[in-house]
């Protein structure tokens, strides 16, 4: 009895072990055709759709630009190159706050500003302004010869005026270091050419 069971599971054992490559050759046939199944699902329905979303767009586009004229495509062209270019400055981190820091620091309580001008490439700033007298003037241009940032001091320019007020005009490079040593996140800036309106500060 013993000897008839373990026969019995020996050949159960030998029928399983004969049917184990045709059950693997039977799942990597059916993974194949399923692979083949998807490919030409891609191909004959997928495909087609995407080169008709393409000629639409494409239609989309052509009647666009047919609708604008060559001032309008100009426009837009000149649109994108200054928003390039606004992209290009903000990348820079160029903070421009620290030159009212610099004006605060730098000027006497008797001396007003009514313009400024400053040129980043030259790292060249034009103060046009008032003081109560010539000495005042002397001691305003002492304090910018004294400032660490200022390499050069240049007055251009001088005049009495009718109230005995002297006008002036000077013109100052600054250190290329300058904007090195700033904080990135600031609340205001300047362009690198504008003009202020009048202001006055204190020493």
């Amino acid at each position: 009895m013993a000897v008839s069971l373990q026969g019995a599971q020996l050949r159960t054992k030998e029928y399983l072990s004969a049917q184990t490559p045709w059950r693997i050759l039977i799942l990597t046939v059916i993974i194949f055709l399923f692979t083949i199944l998807i490919y030409f699902g891609m191909l004959l329905g997928y495909r087609p759709y995407l080169k008709s979303k393409t000629r639409n767009l494409e239609q989309k586009l052509s009647t666009l630009s047919q609708s604008m004229d060559e001032n309008q495509q100009k426009q837009i062209i000149t649109f994108f190159s200054q928003m390039t270019n606004i992209q290009k400055l903000l990348s820079e981190h160029k903070a421009y706050s620290p030159i009212f820091g610099f004006i605060e620091r730098n000027t006497l309580s008797r001396a007003a500003y009514s313009d400024l001008r400053f040129n980043i490439a030259e790292m060249e700033m034009r103060i046009e302004g008032m003081t109560q007298n010539y000495d005042d003037l002397i001691r305003e241009l002492d304090l910018y010869k004294q400032a660490p940032e200022v390499k050069t001091v240049q007055l251009e320019n001088s005049s009495a005026q009718e109230g005995g007020e002297i006008r002036f005009g000077v013109k100052l490079i600054l250190d290329k270091q300058f904007f090195k040593q700033i904080p990135a996140t600031v609340e205001s800036a300047i362009p690198a050419e504008s003009t202020s309106t009048p202001e006055q500060t204190q020493q």
